[in-house]
């Protein structure tokens, strides 16, 4: 779909009249299910009783589409809510926070590690601050009928049941990716890694605003109410058990996409070079991980098991556990985030996991563990939204 932003809204608006079209037919193909069944005349396959019965079925499917698509938040009500989103979003996010706007512009000019990014207000995007020991810009993607996110007694952001994602820039420049496990006295030493798991390499990475959550079950029943799924009891957990045919549509409509695996290990490691961001062994997790260990009793996870009780079973609220130093909660464990491996001009992505999950062991926490995704809803697997800067 056409992502809901000002400069989309002649294709929105195209989009809307499309479907509209569709729907004016309605009546005549409902008067055709009306009237009695008369054999389609000719010969051949396209005429008589069996032909007539096959248009008929058709027809009947498109009457049942035509209905479903205009039920309360579903196709039609979506589409309108994105154009009256992307009618409003600058008057709301830029022109009525253009002074946080020019402190944020300044603050990152001035910022040696964005070499002279001379960032514009971005549509969608509210400003929040500069946080205090990381000293990145934080911000909030305004989203229809959500909420904007609140600080908790330790200074740092909470997501509640309708929160805004809550988004923070981080800088681009030449990116070392990947790990070896032969020289221990060398950059990106990880004993548990192999060559075809990510071979060290240098890439430019653009600046990018990255999602500091997981996406949360309440964020996804803002930017996709018509999927239909089995809420959780805590609207702050991590959603899950989505395919790709949800997930990323649902994600680029509203402006955003998965990061590529490149993007996603740069968050990750917040400029360390351990194979965790908080340690070079699986015991570093401890207290910063929600992964597979005593608290999944039974055996029923992936790979051997954590000594310890993170207090989670199952998938936790985003949040509980720490951060990195670019302000990444959760990056190992609690859910295997999707990413991109690749992607070619007309092509599906081949999507991977990163991460890890409640469901595995530390061991596939390591931020160069990876799996390739085909797509299949599972209760371990979600997402962290990114939005790319708007030069």
């Amino acid at each position: 779909p056409e992502s809901a932003r000002p400069e989309n809204l002649p294709a929105l608006r195209a989009r809307l009249a499309e479907f509209e079209r569709v729907v004016a037919e309605r009546g005549r193909l409902q008067a055709f299910l009306d009237r009695k069944l008369t054999p389609l005349a000719g010969s051949g396959w396209a005429a008589g009783v069996e032909a007539t019965t096959a248009l008929r079925e058709v027809v009947k499917a498109t009457v049942e589409r035509i209905d479903a698509i205009q039920r309360p938040c579903a196709e039609l009500a979506q589409l309108r809510s994105r154009i009256a989103w992307a009618e409003n979003v600058e008057q709301q996010t830029v022109a009525m926070h253009a002074s946080a706007w020019q402190r944020v512009r300044a603050e990152v000019l001035a910022d040696d590690r964005f070499d002279k990014l001379d960032l514009r207000p971005q549509p969608g995007l509210i400003p929040l601050r500069r946080h205090p020991k990381a000293f990145l810009q934080e911000f909030a993607l305004q989203l229809p009928g959500g909420q904007m996110p609140q600080l908790d007694a330790n200074g740092n952001y909470t997501i509640g049941a309708n929160t805004f994602p809550v988004f923070v820039l981080l800088p681009g420049g030449t990116f070392l990716s990947g790990s070896q496990n032969q020289h221990p006295d060398q950059p990106r030493y990880d004993p548990l890694g192999f060559v075809a798991e990510s071979p060290l390499q240098s890439i430019e990475v653009p600046p990018l605003f990255v999602s500091e959550f997981e996406l949360t079950d309440g964020q996804w029943g803002l930017i996709a109410p018509t999927v239909s799924r089995q809420p959780r009891p805590i609207a702050s957990t991590a959603v899950a058990e989505l395919d790709r045919r949800q997930m990323l549509p649902a994600l680029y409509a509203w402006g955003m996409r998965v990061p590529t695996c490149i993007e996603w290990e740069h968050c990750a490691r917040g400029g360390t070079e351990t194979p965790y961001w908080c340690g070079a062994v699986a015991a570093s997790v401890r207290g910063h991980a929600n992964v597979y260990d005593a608290a999944l009793r039974g055996g029923r996870g992936e790979g051997i098991p954590a000594a310890w009780d993170d207090g989670f079973p199952t998938v936790a609220p985003v949040g509980v556990f720490g951060h990195n130093a670019f302000m990444m909660y959760d990056v190992h464990g609690n859910i295997a985030e999707v990413v991109v491996r690749s992607s070619r001009e007309g092509q599906p992505p081949v999507l991977e996991l990163r991460g890890g999950s409640w469901h595995q062991g530390p061991e596939a926490a390591r931020i160069t563990w990876k799996i390739e995704w085909h797509g299949q809803p599972l209760p371990s697997i979600g997402c962290r939204p990114v939005i790319d800067v708007v030069p």
